[in-house]
This record gives C-alpha cells, structure tokens and sequence, in this order.
C-alpha cells in the first residue's frame, strides 16, 4: 500500500441523515466530511484513497470512511460501479466519540473479511430510499 500525502477540501453535506446511492465510473478529489461513508466496489476496479494510503478495490470489496477522513476515489474501469451508503452523525449514536477520535488499522474490507450481511445490509437501505 502506497501512502501520499494529502490536500483536501471540506464538504459540506446536507440534507438526509442517510443517504444511499449507486453510481458508476466515480472520479473525486480528496475531501473530507462530518459523517461516517462506506464505499462498495459493485464491478470494475476504483482506487480508493483513505488518509493518505491508497489501494484499489476490486468488485465485492469495501471501504469504511470514518468521519473527518480524507479520502477520494479514482476510477480505473471505464465499466466500474459503486455503492455508497453516507451516514449522518445522529444515527452514529453512542459511537460517534469513537469514530471521530480513532481510526482503523484496516479500512478496507476485502474477502473473507467482508461479511455477506454487509452487502445485504447495503442492497436493502438502498431498496429502501427508492420507495
């Protein structure tokens, strides 16, 4: 894994206290947000930078972005796709004091580490915002 450093904006996000959302071929810069963003690699291949390390995630693999991380994401297929599910600071509840004072060893969920209930998980808050 290959770190750089990082210049970043601030985003200032409304709106939703979730929001969900697919999309494919996602290019965008370094920012940084208050809320709390996991990024699932659906086909294709998207480079994903969190904090300064980056790596490419490949179908099937996910990215947990705690809040005020600087992350970005580069595409690399022309046919990838993603999930993103983004999460307010209210549904954070008692955990929002751990997730805005620590960071994880391994943002990336790759494999055997990636539960199938995550995916489940996401596929269904997304079927729910489309209702």
């Amino acid at each position: 894994m290959e770190k750089r450093k990082a210049y970043a904006y601030y985003e200032e996000r409304s709106g939703r206290e979730l929001q969900v959302e697919m999309g494919k071929r996602l290019n965008f810069p370094s920012h940084l947000h208050g809320e709390l963003e996991l990024f699932l690699v659906q086909s294709g291949c998207v480079c994903v930078g969190i904090d300064g390390e980056f790596r490419e995630l490949k179908a099937g693999e996910l990215a947990v972005v705690f809040p005020n991380t600087v992350h970005s994401y580069q595409c690399r297929e022309a046919d990838s796709r993603y999930m993103m599910a983004v999460c307010g600071t209210s549904l954070l509840g008692d955990y929002f004091p751990s997730l805005t004072q620590c960071r994880p060893r391994r943002p990336y969920l790759c494999g055997k580490a990636l539960d199938p209930d995550v995916l489940y998980a996401l596929h269904s808050l997304y079927r729910c915002r489309c209702t």
